[in-house]
């Protein structure tokens, strides 16, 4: 047995995003019919274990609290009161007691990496809240939203909550035939004058330096290309398709240059594939230099969960315990056991890297690509021939044949625990600062 220096940081230096999405934890929990939830305790007490849960595995259980209509879950946003210029937060504790354990670490006290807030929260403004969307283009809609937007950051603020990024993030899609524009993945460029009016309307407390940290986030695919230099100024927390991200390496300097946050994003890996393939998204994020992924939707097994979980298992993270064994809260799956160890690994090379990444970042990812069977340099495969269309012309026929980082998804786990062992070697060799 070998015992190495190397110690992993408490706080994580890239980030493993568990999405979900509104109520998610009452569907698979089953509490979904019990209305009283959110005020006798039962929700927050469920919810915090699958929040405590992500953390206690070197991730972050991230929840979007409002639905495609735009409508927030109970106690996901404070009560509410007046209309136009009187417009006001009546109420926040509610939401404080949902929320204020998370931003302030509270909530993780006993867990092995200790009382750390949650990096980044989702905020619940969108096209319908607080203002009503039947006001759209009028004077109070844009007075209603600035003033509990100020609200917001002037209480996130007052409480402390200054470790914790915020994200102004626009989920809602023209294809639910609800809103008119596609805030989240936009595909047709004319959608894009939804950055500049929600950019306008948050300004200046938008990705300010004073206070609570606001960001604007978008989830980018179709129109990354057009759009990254475009609005870096503007959206500092950027969620990209695996894919498309690859054919744009230049994208990585020009929104470093603005101080941006860059994810890729995609679903776990499937229930009868290889556990290396859970290793996968963290690692690639340290052969790209960029600061996270996202796996998609981790509460969704389907209704069919316990016997053929929905889309081979990929989108479900954690288990319902109360329905196989009574037990009160989440059951982890092994995919999240496995993230757990990647993460270790990854978090403790990244920091060793950016201690000097022009030499040693090149280094690690070739031993990344040997691991996991890339070809060399083959995380940037090149530009397909058809991004002279707009984004809006592609169709899944062209998407199927563009380039590709291909990883090889046969390969046995065990492969991984010799990469580890042949890092913490090299770890070992020179310090890891903290």
């Amino acid at each position: 047995l070998k015992v190495v220096q190397a110690s992993v940081p408490q706080q994580s230096v890239l980030f493993a995003d568990l999405n979900s999405y509104a109520d998610g934890v009452s569907k698979i929990m089953g509490m979904q019919e019990r209305k009283s939830r959110f005020v006798d305790g039962s929700y927050f007490a469920a919810e915090r274990q699958f929040v405590r849960m992500a953390h206690e595995h070197r991730a972050m259980f991230h929840f979007l609290g409002y639905r495609h209509d735009g409508r927030p879950i109970e106690s996901f946003v404070p009560k509410l009161e007046g209309a136009g210029k009187s417009i006001r937060v009546k109420d926040w504790s509610q939401f404080d007691e949902h929320f204020g354990g998370y931003l302030d670490g509270s909530a993780f006290a006993g867990t092995k990496r200790g009382p750390i807030p949650i990096p980044y929260m989702y905020l619940p403004f969108n096209f319908n809240w607080p203002a009503d969307y039947a006001k759209f283009g009028l004077k109070g809609y844009r007075t209603e939203f600035a003033a509990i937007w100020q609200e917001f950051h002037r209480h996130f603020t007052e409480k402390g909550w200054l470790r914790t990024k915020f994200e102004l993030f626009l989920n809602q899609k023209k294809r639910f035939k609800l809103f008119p524009y596609d805030g989240e993945e936009p595909r047709f460029v004319w959608d894009e004058k939804v950055n500049d009016f929600y950019s306008d309307l948050t300004r200046p407390i938008m990705n300010g330096t004073e206070g609570a940290q606001f960001v604007f986030r978008t989830d980018s695919s179709w129109c990354y290309g057009l759009h990254y230099e475009k609005y870096g100024s503007i959206i500092k927390h950027w969620v990209v398709n695996e894919q498309i991200f690859s054919w744009f390496p230049e994208s990585v300097d020009a929104l470093r240059a603005h101080g941006n946050t860059i994810w890729n994003y995609g679903s776990a890996q499937k229930i009868g594939s290889s556990l290396l393939g859970t290793v996968v998204s963290p690692l690639t994020a340290i052969a790209r230099g960029i600061d996270g992924f996202v796996f998609w939707d981790t509460l969704s097994g389907g209704e069919t969960w316990a016997d053929t979980p929905y889309d081979e298992g990929s989108l479900a993270m954690f288990y319902p315990g109360n329905r196989l064994f009574g037990i009160q809260g989440p059951i982890p799956s092994l995919r999240l056991k496995i993230l757990r160890n990647a993460m270790q690994v990854a978090d403790c090379l990244e920091l060793w890297i950016r201690a000097n990444p022009a030499a040693r970042r090149p280094a690690i990812s070739a031993s990344i690509e040997k691991l996991l069977g890339v070809r060399p340099g083959g995380w940037w495969p090149g530009k397909p021939d058809f991004l002279d269309k707009p984004p809006y012309e592609w169709v899944d026929a062209m998407l199927s044949v563009a380039p590709y980082a291909l990883v090889d998804h046969s390969k046995p786990p065990e492969d991984f625990i010799d990469f580890a062992n042949e890092m913490w070697n090299t770890l070992e060799r020179e310090e890891i600062p903290s």
